[in-house]
This record gives structure tokens, sequence and C-alpha cells, in this order.
């Protein structure tokens, strides 16, 4: 165990209803040709008589393009553009909760601690994309030629419920809903033109916070604070009590500790000093009953707040409490 304790880890973890791209069935011919010589998929299908309108029973529905570092694809105009910020991790279905709609960037939620699925049970389907940065090394495996002549690559670890693709740098997932021919649709638009704006976005969060982030002045609490999670409550010190350890010594600890990657997310940062208790961690008495470890120790609290949207938190929440006798750290709990 480090020196920061024990880690805990909480995570917290629509729409084109039935419209897709409708050929006559006599009219539908997919064929798929395999090079001996170069291994490369090419997939034939009939070219659409409008790319910016799919209709099913009599219903258009209109597309738009959405571009992320040069790379564009269609997608319905009735989704969203959201901060990548915002897509959270799921354990059954990539776009379960949150279908019908594009997010582009990072993801700044933590992935959920999943249980196994039954073989008889099939994640929800659900359609939706993600577009973020997929670095230099494209997946092994043959490339796929797409019918407007563009090269990508499958990644052979995607979920049953999503498409994951690589092209040029970017990784593109997307949900594979009730009808498959929507996915089809947006698989098959994925383009690339140069120097091309990303495409404007909702909820979009501030830059993530430097490594280490600029310590705020530190304060005394003069209310009690009840903390979420599992780290207990802080109370007001009596005015005589003072810190032996300094504010500025613990915040250079917790972020030593961190590394370089810190936190996730563009946080709001405060330092607290007051009397913390917690009834974690605690000690097992021979009779099977607990005392806990922290009741009423004089502490600097480190926490860090993520900056809210209409779409949600633009990260994680960190509690950090030390003791301000000894500078010692009590734990940390990440909340997000």
């Amino acid at each position: 165990m480090d020196r920061l304790g024990r880690l805990k880890l909480r995570r917290r973890m629509g729409a084109l209803s039935a419209a897709s791209v409708v050929m006559a069935a006599s009219a539908v011919i997919a064929v798929v040709l395999v090079s001996p010589s170069s291994r490369s998929t090419r997939v034939l299908i009939p070219p659409l008589s409008d790319m910016t309108t799919t209709t099913t029973n009599a219903t258009a529905t209109t597309t738009k393009t959405v571009w992320y570092d040069s790379v564009g694809l269609t997608i319905p105009s009735s989704w969203p553009v959201i901060d990548g910020a915002h897509f959270a991790f799921g354990c059954s279905s990539a776009f379960d909760r949150q279908a019908d709609r594009i997010f582009l960037g990072v993801s700044y939620q933590g992935a959920p601690s999943c249980g196994s699925r039954g073989a008889a049970s099939a994640p929800p389907r659900a359609d939706g994309v993600w577009m973020q940065p997929g670095g230099r090394n494209r997946p092994p495996g043959a490339p796929t030629t797409l019918r407007n002549g563009q090269v990508v690559y499958l990644s052979n670890v995607a979920p049953q419920s999503a498409v994951s693709v690589w092209y040029r740098n970017v990784s593109i997932e997307i949900g594979i809903g009730p009808d498959p021919a929507i996915e089809r649709a947006i698989f098959d638009s994925i383009t690339y033109k140069p120097n091309t704006a990303d495409s404007p976005l909702e909820g979009r969060c501030p830059p993530t916070d430097p490594t280490p982030p600029t310590m705020p002045t530190p304060s005394r609490l003069t209310v009690p604070i009840v903390l979420p999670g599992d780290n207990g409550q802080m109370r007001p010190e009596p005015p005589n009590v003072q810190p032996t350890v300094s504010a500025a010594s613990v915040w250079a600890t917790l972020f030593q500790q961190v590394g370089a990657g810190g936190f996730a997310g563009p946080l709001q940062w405060n330092v607290y000093f007051g009397s913390y208790s917690a009834q974690n961690p605690a000690n097992i008495n021979p009779d099977g009953s607990s005392t806990p470890q922290y009741q009423g120790v004089p502490t600097w609290l480190i926490q860090g707040e993520a900056v809210n949207t209409a779409y949600g938190p633009c990260g994680i929440t960190v509690l950090a409490p030390f003791n301000a006798a000894t500078g010692d750290p009590m734990g940390i709990e990440t909340i997000g």
C-alpha cells in the first residue's frame, strides 16, 4: 500500500426511431470482396440517391455532418453534439441511456466495476457515436474500404453493442441500435477533409487542470459539512487548535503521489482545516464490533469538485483528508 492509503473508487456512472436507409429488397446487393494479396475487404453497396435525407414509411429525416480532428461522418440532424467529457462508460451497452447523440473528445467519466453477463443476456441495442483521439497505432487486422473509397480499420475487441473503428488517428465507436441500417449508414459516411474545424459542442467543458493545479487559498471551516460518499464529516476546530503541517505541504504530497496524470477533468479546488471524522476505515474489535480509525482528527481536507454543465459534471469529485499534525494521508475517495 502506498502513502496515500487505500484508494477507494466509486464510479457513477433515440432518435432516428425506425428511420433508415431504405432500398427495395430486389435492389439491395451487398458483396464482400477479399483480395488475397492485400487482404483488403471492400464492401459494395448501391449508392444512396440522397445523402442528406433518409426515408422510411414516407417519413423524411434530415442528416448533418459532424467533424472531429478533420474526420467527418453523417448522423441524424436531431442528435445533439456533446463534449466527450460526458460520455459515460456502461456495463451493458455503449450507448444505453445515452442514445441518439454523438460525443466528441476524451471522456472524464470513470469506468464502473461490472459483473459478468449471462451468455443468454444480450446487451440492449442503442444508436450513438463517440469520436476521440485514437493514437497513431492502428489496430491489427485487414483494412476495410468503404464505398466512398476511405480505408478504415475495425477493432476486434469491440463490444457486441457497437462497432469500433480507427481512421486517421481518430477512434470512432458507433452504437448498433434496433435498426442496424442506421449504424451502417453512419459507418459508410466516414470521410476526411484536412484542416476542418471541429463541430461546436453542447455541454463544453473547460480545459483540464495542469498538474499540479494552483493551490487555492486555505480556509478554516466555520460550519459543519457532510462529505459525499464514505468520507464522513468535517466540523470547525476551536480557534486555539492550529495545524502543525502547512496546507502547501499536503497539497504537494497529494499531487506528487498522484503523478502526472492528475485527476480527470477541470476541477474547482478547496482546502479546508477542521476536525475530521469517518466511520471507515475501522478496526475490528475482539467482540466483533468496530472502532473508526479517524474521529475528531485535526485535518486538512483537499476537495476537488467538477464543473457542472447542462449535460452533467466535467469530471469527478476528489476528497483527500490529511492529518494536520503529521501530514499523513487518511485515504482518498474519487466519486464520478
